[in-house]
């Protein structure tokens, strides 16, 4: 397998940024499921007040 495109076939680089991409897109489902259970804090906010 070559790391370059042919006419007929895909670059081994190519179908890994493929798969990273498709398996990194997939793992967002559960981790927002997760966001949306937490409380409202800072931790979910992001924001810490510097007063």
């Amino acid at each position: 397998m070559t790391m370059r495109n042919t006419e007929n076939h895909w670059g081994w680089l190519s179908k890994l940024l493929h798969w990273l991409t498709a398996v990194l897109i997939l793992i967002q489902i559960p981790l927002g499921f997760y966001a949306e259970e937490l409380k409202l804090s800072p931790v979910k906010t992001g924001s810490i007040c510097l007063a």
